[in-house]
């Protein structure tokens, strides 16, 4: 991730001065003890303190900031801090950008959320260039299950501008700004994988169940072919029910005949919750399930 055309966040806190990298991590910690809400006081104080409206911060203006905030600090250590963050986020050193440097305080995503906020790019893009338009995302976007929204601190109207927003003149959005928006307006705000998952499935449709969820759902699959049946070989039980569900005889099961399946079963899940079972079962991503995937499913071997 970078905030301007330089140096990776990561790179920038390898390159901080042991002062000013434990005034960064200070700041860090007040979030953290504060709650999801943090992100948004501190932006909020520091554009109060914008005298001039540009959404830039003088020396002092941000001496202010931070000691609203929280932080006991003084002046010396804050210039430093202030010029060093400046430089890093593309300044002169004399003024530091509010939301640029905000940014640089929001957690980056874990591999397996980046996999995850990947496919709901993807789901978006129709055409496959890399990049969604304003249409795109208007069309392809359930803002309301956003968390901001969900928690009262937005509108369903207001986020979806900021997600507009992001698109700029060209009216385009690419997967590096994206992903900026979703650590900064949903990753923050659910710290657990599977909140984040299933809202990424809310939002955008990413096929995704959650752990405790798919634990029951294969529990209830397995007692309903195997242990209703009373037969003391689940092989014979498994291969005549994975034939039921196969209705063209291919050998394989589609999206359409697993969807079936499951309905047979009185299986119920929303419709990412349901793609992210059949990509369980289809565990070589070939876009159908072999009797031998569905059996190791089943059974667990």
């Amino acid at each position: 991730r970078r905030v301007q055309g330089g140096t990776s966040l990561l790179q920038v806190e390898q390159e901080m001065d042991a002062n000013v990298k434990n005034i960064h991590e200070r700041i860090k910690d007040v979030m953290k003890a504060q709650g999801i809400a943090s992100i948004d006081k501190l932006e909020k104080q520091m554009k109060e303190l914008d005298s001039d409206g540009d959404n830039t911060l003088d020396q002092e203006e941000f001496f202010r900031g931070i000691q609203k905030f929280g932080i006991e600090i003084i002046k010396k250590d804050s210039a430093n801090y202030f010029y060093f963050m400046s430089s890093y986020c593309g300044e002169t050193g004399m003024f530091l950008e509010v939301d640029k440097y905000v940014l640089t305080l929001v957690p980056k995503l874990t591999k397996r959320r980046k996999k995850l906020v990947k496919r709901a790019f993807e789901i978006m893009d129709d055409n496959g260039d890399g990049t969604v338009t304003a249409n795109e995302l208007k069309r392809s976007s359930c803002v309301k299950n956003l968390p901001t929204v969900k928690l009262g601190q937005t509108s369903e109207i207001d986020e979806m501008e900021k997600l507009l927003k992001l698109c700029g003149k060209n009216e385009r959005l690419d997967y590096d700004l994206f992903v900026t928006y979703i650590e900064y307006r949903v990753s923050m705000f659910l710290p657990e994988d599977d909140d984040f998952g299933t809202t990424l499935g809310e939002v955008w449709g990413v096929p995704f169940i959650p752990s405790y969820m798919q634990t029951k759902v294969l529990k209830m699959i397995k007692d309903r072919i195997i242990f209703s049946s009373g037969s003391k070989n689940p092989n014979d039980e498994l291969k005549a029910a994975f034939k039921s569900f196969d209705k063209d005889g291919s050998g394989e099961l589609s999206f359409d005949e697993f969807e079936k399946a499951m309905k047979k079963m009185s299986v119920w899940l929303s419709a990412p919750m349901l793609k992210g079972l059949f990509e369980y079962y289809d565990s070589d991503g070939g876009g159908s399930i072999s009797y031998q995937e569905f059996s190791k499913g089943v059974l667990g071997k």
